[in-house]
């Protein structure tokens, strides 16, 4: 149900620090220079904020329907019922 709803998604990750063999090779002077900048770490704090309140639900809906934790064998459709049962179920406890 999602492919069909959802097109041209885009995936948010973080920022990362630049890898480790460039910071050995960097001397002691220019060690700032492979430190994120300011605007990479607000970046980086606003996405893991976001992350934190999108997965909750998900955890939720994952433990209180174990079902949704295993590998599917019934078919797509009657997974797409089984989800937006457990959604609905979320959304009527909000």
């Amino acid at each position: 149900m999602g492919n069909k709803i959802f097109s041209n998604v885009k995936f948010h990750v973080p920022i990362r620090k630049p890898a480790e063999y460039k910071r050995s090779k960097a001397k002691t002077s220019d060690a700032a220079l492979n430190d994120l900048t300011p605007g990479q770490k607000k970046f980086n704090k606003k996405l893991r904020h976001l992350r934190a309140r999108v997965e909750s639900p998900f955890g939720w809906i994952k433990t209180t329907f174990q079902l949704l934790g295993k590998p599917w064998r019934e078919g797509d459709e009657q997974m797409d019922y089984a989800v937006t049962l457990a959604m609905g179920c979320y959304n009527a406890r909000l």
